[in-house]
């Protein structure tokens, strides 16, 4: 598909969605790809290396609108490329090392890749930080430009291509090291969704999952099937976003 606003060629329908298209070839009339339920699973697994820092492996699953199909198709580095990218906003520092792929659709991929992160710097303290980022291509990186947390009140409607849910799982193997600080569990419900941080401490790991729903009951275009968030359910759909960015729920502390 070419994105005339862009100038660019992009494969599947994913980032479409929702978007007026027109296909010469087939019809005499535009028609929107319609808006449908997005899928982001990311889980990432680390543990301590023996030569230092920590080596991991991670599946993500993604589907709809949030489908990677359009940035991991290709034959000239796309898997690879944005499959690094996953990982270094995944988590700070970490650099791809391998990777696979179990299903590749422009409606859906699972992929697979190995990961390496080396040992963050201690503080005076000696402890070490190892924090939770927003992966490429998530939810917050598929909101619209301007969209700002930051701003209590909106003017204008939030525009969603369907409603979105992702879930990203850390499971860190603590080896040696003891535990200083976890996120606190937290849930919250509105009309604009639900956010959920769960915590799991083993006796030898600890996994942090944090869940953000987007579904708003909210109005659809009949023409571009964009979903619309009207300015007085932002403060809603604001409390969820800021859940979900807050560094307090991202933050382990090891020592």
């Amino acid at each position: 598909l070419y994105d005339p606003v862009r100038g660019e060629m992009r494969l599947g329908r994913d980032r479409h969605t929702g978007r007026t298209v027109w296909i010469p070839s087939k019809d005499g009339q535009p028609h929107a790809i319609r808006a449908g339920s997005s899928r982001y699973e990311l889980v990432v697994s680390l543990d301590s290396s023996e030569e230092g820092g920590w080596t991991g492996s991670g599946v993500l699953v993604t589907g709809g609108p949030l489908s990677a199909y359009g940035d991991i198709a290709g034959v000239d580095g796309e898997t690879g490329g944005h499959l690094g990218r996953v990982a270094r906003t995944a988590l700070e520092g970490a650099d791809l090392e391998d990777h696979s792929l179990a299903l590749l659709k422009d409606t859906g991929v699972v992929a697979g890749f190995t990961l390496r992160l080396d040992e963050p710097e201690a503080d005076d303290s000696g402890r070490i930080l190892i924090e939770m980022g927003d992966p490429a291509g998530g939810v917050m990186a598929s909101l619209p430009s301007d969209v700002h947390v930051y701003s209590e009140h909106r003017d204008s409607p939030v525009r969603l291509a369907g409603p979105m849910e992702q879930t990203f799982t850390l499971v860190v193997g603590l080896g040696d090291r003891e535990i200083v600080r976890l996120p606190d569990e937290r849930s919250l419900e509105n009309t604009a969704g639900s956010f959920t941080l769960a915590v799991e401490e083993g006796t030898d790991r600890v996994t942090i999952t944090r869940t953000l729903i987007l579904n708003p009951p909210a109005l659809v275009d009949r023409v571009e099937q964009i979903i619309h968030v009207e300015p007085d359910m932002w403060p809603d759909l604001r409390a969820l976003l800021l859940e979900e960015s807050d560094h307090r729920n991202r933050v382990i502390l090891l020592e």
